[in-house]
């Protein structure tokens, strides 16, 4: 019984926290700012033990591509994206005040994409960061992009101020595919003059990454991508797999994967797979491909490993560790009202939950579970352990719980068990009414095309 909740759950779940963000409700402000200020005094009382992280969201991009699912805005005004730069500094400098003790471990620069800003944006952007918040002992500093938002002088202002991680979204090289998603001028030329200025300018750690399972990607045109991409040696390599959902822009189009299609993705995760592998990359924690540990996203290892992030701009997401998991309002609510927030209220034990979900693919290490929770992980999660180990999905070599699984779809069914009855049974009711929600929209809905194209 218990296998079939976990598998409906692994259908409606994907979520980087628990509880899950379909469990959020409205809460003010100043509740959320509390909750910041509690957090931050109980490390400088060293009551817990913390790294905070700090994220920037920009939800714009040049382009809407047709396999995106997320929330952006598609736009090339300089006015506009000047107005949404303006609120980030308005937010950052309302937030300042709570953290002024704080260090912050790492900076990330999400989207959307962020080098769609101009340079002189970027550079005030930046140095509002700086002057606002604590961030002169950052281990790692980290930007996404596209090759066609990257120039010769936002380069050198990115390693100026000590960005040394540069993400960039490649997803193919195939001419015909680059057309059909919507990227026109992606060409395997403007992708190798990018990487190769940006390790002239000194960037440590390039991350690319790669999309596959595309509407008319064959494995031979996938593979291609993959070894072009291999020449250029990025120190880290992400391969994801295309998603259909309805409210994406291919989908919208009445574009959709055909059986052979989907048959043969799994033939293009195999042989990238061996092919990576045999190109020297190797998997921590619980990044895929890295030519080595240093490579790593070390915001998102952070937040694992129970550290606080603080998002900053429209959709950004925040996480206070035993207290609240929180989202910033979408672009338009973000600039008509900026004090609004919607929350998940996180106990304790929650925390630690969170902390199981995100950890035990790669282990969950006793002495470091006892360390930041000062608690017993047996005593916490002796029935799940118990359960999981009488079906063979766990090792256990005393020191750290590691979970086996086959493959990833494994790991999300298997992994629920996690989740609090409580929960279980609150997720079931929110899916019911998104789902008619959902339901209504689409059939009043009869737009064809990408959000852009709108």
């Amino acid at each position: 019984m218990k296998e079939k909740v976990f598998k409906y759950l692994a259908k409606i779940s994907d979520d980087r926290f628990y509880p899950p963000n379909i469990l959020q409700k409205e809460t003010g402000e100043e509740i959320v700012y509390k909750g910041w200020r509690k957090r931050v005094a109980e490390v400088l009382n060293k009551d817990i033990a913390d790294n905070f992280n700090l994220y920037i969201h920009i939800p714009y991009c040049q382009t809407y591509c047709r396999f995106c699912r997320f929330s952006i805005k598609v736009t090339n005004s300089k006015k506009e994206l000047g107005e949404y730069l303006e609120l980030l500094k308005r937010e950052t400098k309302r937030l300042s005040p709570i953290f002024k003790k704080i260090e912050f471990k790492t900076i990330y620069l999400g989207g959307g994409t962020p080098t769609i800003f101009s340079t002189r944006q970027l550079g005030d952007l930046f140095k509002t960061l700086e002057d606002n918040f604590n961030v002169g002992k950052t281990v790692q500093r980290i930007i996404e992009a596209t090759p066609l938002t990257l120039s010769k002088d936002k380069l050198e202002l990115l390693r100026k101020y000590n960005f040394d991680r540069l993400t960039i979204g490649i997803q193919t090289v195939d001419q015909k595919l680059v057309k059909k998603i919507n990227r026109d001028g992606q060409t395997k030329k403007a992708v190798e003059e990018v990487v190769l200025e940006a390790r002239k300018k000194g960037i440590r750690s390039i991350n690319m990454d790669l999309l596959g399972g595309l509407p008319e990607q064959t494995v031979e045109s996938f593979l291609d991508s993959l070894k072009f991409i291999l020449k250029l040696k990025p120190e880290a390599l992400h391969i994801y797999s295309y998603k259909e959902e309805d409210a994406i822009p291919f989908c919208r189009m009445g574009v959709r994967v055909t059986e052979k299609e989907k048959n043969s993705r799994k033939e293009m995760f195999f042989l990238a797979d061996k092919l990576i592998r045999e190109t020297g990359y190797r998997s921590y924690r619980n990044e895929p491909y890295l030519l080595s540990p240093w490579a790593a996203n070390m915001q998102w290892q952070a937040v694992q490993a129970g550290g606080s992030l603080l998002g900053i701009g429209a959709g950004a997401e925040s996480y206070i560790p035993n207290n609240f998991y929180y989202e910033n309002p979408i672009l338009k609510e973000y600039s008509a009202r900026n004090n609004f927030k919607r929350a998940v209220a996180i106990s304790k034990e929650e925390t630690m939950a969170n902390y199981a979900l995100n950890n035990i693919r790669t282990g969950v290490e006793r002495k470091r579970f006892s360390k930041v929770f000062r608690s017993d992980f047996d005593k916490i999660f002796g029935k799940e352990i118990a359960y999981l180990k009488k079906r063979g999905k766990i090792s256990d070599d005393g020191e750290a719980v590691k979970f086996n699984a086959k493959n990833n779809h494994d790991f999300r069914v298997y992994s629920k068990i996690f989740f609090s009855d409580k929960n279980i049974k609150k997720i079931e009711e929110a899916t019911k009414k998104r789902e008619a929600i959902s339901k209504r929209k689409i059939f009043n809905n009869k737009l064809i095309g990408s959000p852009a194209e709108s």
